[in-house]
């Protein structure tokens, strides 16, 4: 570990300890906490642990723990994560969240923890660039259906100003529109002259009419997890009776539903890939959502707000290229594939309406 990470888990372990008693996980306060190991993700860096204990019996007690912290520079990203945990999925009975041991703030600094429970051992992650199956896919929007469906149209959470709403893409927006003429520049004749109209036609259009006057409306909109790549969907071990889990909350907002639906098909999948199954999911999240009792939303309506999510899409490339901590290869190839997707699916057409 650096003396970063070291410094951190030294200065929450005692802490971490009082909690999970309090709060009734552990019989009493004299546990070890062991660590495992710890990757590193752009934004985060995540610990497991293993909590230790002797219960009345003699007998030793161990629970997996999986503690996340934010990196310095990310530190209000952790905070909405933190937030996200703390107001909405406390007491929420939806079995996609993993169970929240505790949040809170690591002593001396401004960094917000999680510590979620350690399901690696049931459920595993497809990473990488290559896509999951249909099978897989349609598991992610079954999921993603009952997650939007049990927050579509809540009153409290439209009415809510604590909760950030699609505006909460202007950050994006904004890092995106600073960062473009330096990103032409670098690019030069690798750009074309069409696809630098077509940005600039987002940055002068953007949120898109049909959008805005949904959210003002508060019609047909939910909460969203906003960064719903394949990567953050944890699926059950064969043979193992569990649901498919949800992680990495950091962009959670209020927007259309289908905007998920873009960030995991559009955003990361190449266009041969995407145009064979693209129609066969958006017709069953759609249909989904018919069976799980949402009204007066028609099919076309969700393909338009699937076409607002891909122009969405599209801020990421620039974003990911100023940020200097992404891989070429990462940036260049969603430019790619957002691009195709824009093009394909006409979604210039939102933008001039």
């Amino acid at each position: 570990m650096t003396q970063t990470e070291t410094n951190d888990l030294s200065l929450l372990t005692d802490q971490l300890i009082q909690r999970l008693y309090e709060k009734g996980f552990v019989p009493h306060n004299k546990v070890s906490i062991f660590f495992q190991k710890s990757i590193q993700s752009i934004t985060s860096i995540i610990y497991f642990l293993t909590c230790k204990y002797i219960l009345s019996t003699g007998d030793i007690h161990s629970v997996k723990l999986v503690l996340k912290i934010p990196k310095r520079q990310y530190i209000e990203i952790g905070e909405h994560e933190s937030k996200f945990y703390q107001t909405l999925a406390v007491g929420n009975s939806q079995p996609f969240f993993i169970k929240l041991y505790d949040t809170g703030l690591i002593p001396d600094t401004q960094k917000n923890y999680l510590l979620l429970e350690d399901v690696s051992a049931t459920h595993y992650q497809v990473e990488g660039v290559i896509p999951i199956t249909k099978n897989l896919a349609e598991q992610v929007v079954d999921c993603l259906a009952t997650f939007h469906a049990n927050w579509w149209g809540n009153d409290n959470l439209i009415k809510n100003n604590n909760y950030p709403d699609f505006d909460k893409s202007r950050p994006y927006l904004t890092q995106a529109l600073d960062a473009f003429p330096a990103f032409v520049d670098f690019l030069s004749d690798r750009l074309s002259l069409e696809r630098c109209r077509i940005y600039e036609k987002i940055f002068s259009n953007w949120p898109p009419k049909v959008l805005t006057g949904r959210m003002q409306e508060g019609k047909n909109i939910t909460l969203v997890h906003g960064d719903s790549r394949q990567g953050n969907f944890l699926f059950p071990n064969k043979f193992v009776n569990s649901e498919l889990k949800i992680v990495d909350w950091q962009d959670w907002h209020i927007n259309v539903g289908p905007n998920d639906l873009a960030n995991l098909i559009a955003k990361d999948w190449y266009p041969e890939r995407r145009k064979q199954i693209e129609e066969v999911l958006i017709g069953r999240y759609h249909s989904r959502l018919i069976d799980l009792g949402i009204k007066n939303y028609p099919l076309h309506e969700c393909w338009v707000d699937y076409r607002i999510g891909v122009i969405r899409c599209l801020f990421w490339p620039i974003v990911m290229w100023s940020n200097h901590n992404v891989p070429d290869a990462v940036w260049w190839s969603l430019l790619e594939k957002n691009m195709s997707a824009f093009n394909e699916l006409r979604c210039i057409e939102l933008l001039e309406s």
